[in-house]
């Protein structure tokens, strides 16, 4: 880390010649999944009570583990990062603080392929799979929607969607794209007049928000709209699934329309164009040591 931070203080500082031109760099954003990012920043992970990176939100225990209430407390600002105000939040020196014109906060957004399609999404199938019987669904329901995911919707997709639909039951092998698919094309298809009318309704609060966020068109027109959706879904999670399902993944869907707003579009700063390059980086590295000297 401490070569990256040295490096790109240079680089930032002093540009570097490239056909007789000085091009300057500047470095926008960090998108990483909630593990990285706290092993990044240094501060707490997912499971622990202060571990937000965009609000100083206190969670609490439930059943075995720390929950959030559907609230956005006092928003996270550069500046007391950068003055370890939050003790509870940090676990020692951000070891990338001294990055030149680089905000700790506003420019590590929450990245949503791991926050919405592999977070949020994925735990509604676990639910509705696995969980207590008021919101679980029968075996007969959930065949009928692997059914018409498998001979409808399977059927009628464009040749520009990566992967076939597969069964609901096989979920925890679904790739984020697969995940991706499901929410925002597919789902509120198989999903309508199989689950109930408050679970699919509170779907397709999701469904329209997160459609709005990655339209180049409706995330600037409509994005309140969006973040009054996200703020539903939120509140009506805890009714329907119970305090204990409001993890930090759920909790994070809350400050996705001011990264929207700082950044552009969900895609804009997603992991998804990074994840669909890491198969060449990784050919690129044949040993554990200075791996950023051999992809260089």
């Amino acid at each position: 880390m401490a070569d990256f931070v040295t490096e790109a203080k240079c680089l930032i500082q002093n540009g570097f010649q490239f056909e007789n031109k000085k091009i300057m760099l500047k470095i926008r954003m960090l998108t990483a999944d909630t593990p990285a990012k706290s092993f990044i920043l240094n501060v707490k992970g997912h499971s622990g009570y202060y571990s937000c990176t965009k609000c100083c939100i206190e969670g609490e225990y439930h059943n075995k583990g720390v929950c959030f209430p559907p609230i956005v407390a006092k928003l996270r600002n550069d500046n007391d990062f950068r003055n370890y105000s939050d003790e509870e939040y940090h676990l020692g020196e951000c070891p990338i603080i001294d990055i030149p014109n680089f905000d700790l906060v506003a420019q590590v957004p929450l990245d949503y392929m791991h926050l919405v399609c592999l977070g949020v999404v994925k735990k509604l199938f676990k639910l509705w799979t696995a969980d207590r019987l008021s919101v679980r669904l029968q075996v007969r329901k959930l065949c009928l929607i692997s059914d018409r995911l498998l001979k409808h919707v399977s059927i009628f997709l464009p040749l520009e969607f990566q992967r076939k639909p597969r069964s609901l039951m096989v979920y925890k092998q679904w790739k984020a794209t697969e995940f991706r698919q499901f929410l925002l094309y597919s789902g509120p298809v198989v999903l309508k007049d199989i689950v109930s009318k408050d679970v699919y309704n509170h779907f397709l609060s999701l469904h329209v928000a997160i459609s709005i966020l990655s339209s180049n068109e409706l995330h600037l027109k409509l994005i309140n709209y969006a973040e009054e959706l996200l703020r539903h879904f939120v509140i009506s999670f805890e009714v329907l699934y119970g305090i204990h399902n409001m993890s930090h993944n759920i909790h994070g869907l809350l400050h996705l329309a001011d990264d929207v707003k700082y950044h552009g579009t969900l895609d804009q700063f997603s992991a998804f164009k990074f994840e669909n390059f890491m198969q060449q980086l990784k050919k690129m590295i044949r040993k554990s040591d200075k791996p950023l000297q051999q992809i260089s």
